[in-house]
């Protein structure tokens, strides 16, 4: 259908043009003799001046045509560079026809679908909002106990089953079973009871309440609730969800896209051992006065915001260090940073020490690098499960 319109636009434009051709005539015409005696046409066809306006009209009317072809050949070669990468994804991934096909349902429910379902593979926010989409469907079809096995694996093979701390929540389908949740009901102020998420299908999850009060605690269906909960490393999370079957001390709802969050910290924070160089250039103590002195470490994690690495020497809180840090294909110098906490741990080696650290002077392109660098592995880390 689609395609079909875009072939009748050149057509109706030429007819508009036709006709607007027409009008021009009609006007031209009763001042032929007037134009034809400014260019010294000593007899001047009415014949003439309409052969021109068709000619006039139908080079416009062309060029039209070839634009809007143009656009359709465009769009069929973006087409089918979109179809030949999502067969290739579905390959690599290695998908069955089955996971394929419910792939292929899903790109549906995607924006500009012919050039864009691709992106399926390796956009996690456009595949639970195209989740979200066709399992709404399936709901309304009453087929939701068919695919959930099959969009549960399909989840599992483009590495959206569970994501990293650090990267939050696209929808409740994320949360992983076992996570502990608050429930209260919105607009009452009845102490929160405690729950614990003990299954989470493509579909719906099912809370368990947990807090050891009356577990013979029975939620009508229908009741609208609030699950709050913190997630570690990321933030805390607001989440309404209405109750659609309920059994004793326990209840299932179906999942949302639409919750709030509030951001723990700033800067999304990667676990990695890079190699790091540092010497101080301030210390807490005032008696201490600094030297050249450079000591070779290795970092934990990183993140734009600050790293975290091992040093066998403690450091004290407070103390700025000069920081020269090595990651991939890239070094960065003259990063100045703060010992905000010095953690001992026990190690096989002996006693180590973690130094966690805030950057208080780095530039902006530094910065960028750094997180670009943590978006680009948490990709890969996605892709890999």
């Amino acid at each position: 259908m689609y395609m079909r319109n875009q072939l009748n636009v050149p057509t109706a434009a030429l007819l508009v043009l036709l006709q607007a051709a027409c009008a021009v005539a009609q006007i031209a015409v009763p001042r032929g003799h007037e134009i034809a005696g400014r260019f010294k046409w000593t007899s001047p066809s009415v014949g003439m001046i309409i052969c021109l306006s068709a000619v006039f009209v139908a080079a416009i009317g062309m060029l039209i045509s070839l634009y809007f072809n143009s656009r359709r050949r465009n769009s069929q070669t973006a087409q089918d560079a979109s179809e030949k990468m999502l067969r290739e994804g579905c390959a690599k991934c290695e998908l069955t026809e089955e996971e394929a096909g419910a792939l292929r349902a899903l790109a549906v429910f995607v924006p500009q679908r012919e050039t864009e379902a691709h992106h399926l593979l390796d956009n996690q926010l456009l595949f639970e909002r195209a989740l979200e989409a066709h399992v709404t469907r399936l709901l309304r079809a009453g087929a939701s106990q068919v695919q959930d096995d099959l969009l549960r694996s399909l989840r599992r093979k483009l590495g959206y089953s569970v994501l990293p701390s650090d990267v939050p929540l696209a929808s409740t389908r994320n949360i992983a079973a076992g996570q502990t949740v608050a429930v209260s009901v919105p607009g009452q102020g009845l102490h929160p009871r405690g729950g614990q998420v003990i299954r989470v299908s493509e579909f719906s999850m099912t809370v368990k309440l947990i807090d050891g009060m009356n577990n013979e605690t029975v939620i009508p269906p229908g009741t609208q609730l609030m699950l709050s909960f913190l997630r570690h490393g990321d933030g805390g999370y607001g989440v309404p969800v209405t109750v659609t079957a309920t059994d004793t001390g326990r209840f299932t709802v179906l999942h949302t896209l639409r919750f709030t969050r509030n951001q723990n910290r700033k800067h999304i924070r990667l676990e990695a051992s890079m190699p790091m160089v540092y010497r101080v250039v301030e210390y807490s103590d005032p008696e201490k006065t600094p030297t050249a002195d450079v000591v070779k470490v290795r970092t934990v994690d990183i993140s734009g915001g600050g790293l975290c690495f091992l040093a066998d020497t403690p450091l004290q809180m407070g103390d700025q260090i000069l920081i020269t840090l090595q990651i991939p294909g890239y070094s960065m110098g003259g990063i100045k940073g703060k010992i905000v906490k010095v953690v001992g741990l026990d190690t096989s080696t002996g006693v180590r020490h973690k130094h966690l650290t805030q950057f208080i002077d780095i530039d902006a392109q530094q910065r960028e690098r750094i997180v670009k660098y943590i978006f680009e592995k948490q990709r890969e880390i996605l892709q890999m499960r």
